[in-house]
């Protein structure tokens, strides 16, 4: 049986890969990626790619697609005018990371590439990472965390410094979808008792970029700024009226510091519902962005946007194949 390295390489030929974009191409890519730091920044995180893998990706990206804006793309889809030689991209950054600004805008603006990126304001004006980057933080650590959430009614999860890299990542990722699960209250009594334990095991740190860099970024003609959320709550587990407070004080707060219209919305975590969609309407909100991984065609709704993410344990020649729409 072929392994999944050794797969990607035979489907990564570019005759396919071309054949593919050329059968896809009334369908828009959209990409969504979080931090991107430099290359010997030491961290077992699949949400940071490498400074290399994403220069290279986007270099890719510009010569195999038509890489548009947010807005270019929504207007295209919205008038089915999407007749291009080229199959169209989007590149979208969730969270709003300090890497958005010092790493991967000076390649996008070599580059010409075009990004949109969706800030969680409440991290901005607090300067705190939210809950899931202190504990990936705290992870980063050369000694054997074992972690023991029973008391929750959750797992036992074992962080191996022995097995680096992706398997390492996997447990990591497996603790956070299970602390997802848990109601906001109970997550938040569990993550400070992982902190309380183990953060003082931190070995590198995540940041959010400051009310001031977005100001300056927002003047780039290659940046658009989207809102992903004050608090970055899981918006199904909270009430109507929180969900709005909170949609409604991230766009204003963005809309302050840049001094421009933020049309475009994504999901903490990709969770949304009917509800939360009608309060993106009310609030004048023309899209939002989803977790789910297929192309945007024009059978989906703008308010549910796909998206293929890509991370940092992402070959290049599975890249290659997933924005080609051949494995998604």
């Amino acid at each position: 049986m072929l392994s999944r390295k050794t797969l990607y390489k035979h489907i990564a030929w570019e005759a396919v890969l071309e054949l593919a974009r050329r059968f896809n191409r009334r369908k828009i890519v959209v990409l969504m990626y979080h931090e991107v730091l430099s290359d010997d920044e030491p961290i077992d995180a699949w949400t940071v790619v490498k400074e290399t893998d994403f220069a290279l990706q986007m270099d890719y990206l510009r010569s195999h697609f038509s890489v548009v804006s947010l807005d270019e793309a929504y207007k295209k889809m919205s008038h089915k005018s999407i007749q291009n030689n080229k199959n169209l991209a989007v590149v979208t950054f969730d969270d709003g990371y300090a890497g958005n600004g010092k790493v991967v805008l000076p390649i996008i603006e070599s580059i010409g590439i075009p990004i949109t990126i969706f800030v969680s304001t409440g991290a901005v004006l607090n300067q705190r990472i939210n809950w899931y980057d202190r504990i990936i933080t705290a992870f980063q650590s050369d000694k054997e965390i074992i972690v023991d959430l029973k008391v929750y009614g959750l797992d036992i999860y074992i962080i191996c410094p022995q097995f680096p890299g992706e398997r390492k990542w996997t447990e990591i990722e497996r603790l956070l979808s299970a602390l997802k699960s848990l109601t906001p209250n109970k997550r938040e009594e569990s993550v400070e008792y992982i902190l309380e334990k183990f953060g003082s095991l931190q070995a590198m740190s995540l940041a959010s970029l400051t009310v001031s860099e977005i100001k300056q970024m927002s003047k780039s003609p290659f940046v658009t700024i989207g809102a992903h959320s004050h608090c970055h709550s899981i918006l199904t587990q909270l009430e109507t009226k929180r969900v709005r407070e909170s949609i409604k004080q991230s766009k204003t707060l963005l809309e302050e510091w840049t001094g421009l219209p933020v049309n475009h919305f994504a999901y903490p975590n990709g969770n949304y519902n009917t509800d939360i969609i009608e309060v993106l309407r009310e609030t004048g909100f023309a899209t939002a962005m989803s977790t789910s991984t297929q192309l945007w065609d024009a059978s989906v709704s703008p308010y549910a946007i796909p998206r293929i993410g890509i991370g940092r344990f992402d070959s290049f020649e599975r890249f290659k194949a997933r924005i080609s729409g051949i494995i998604i």
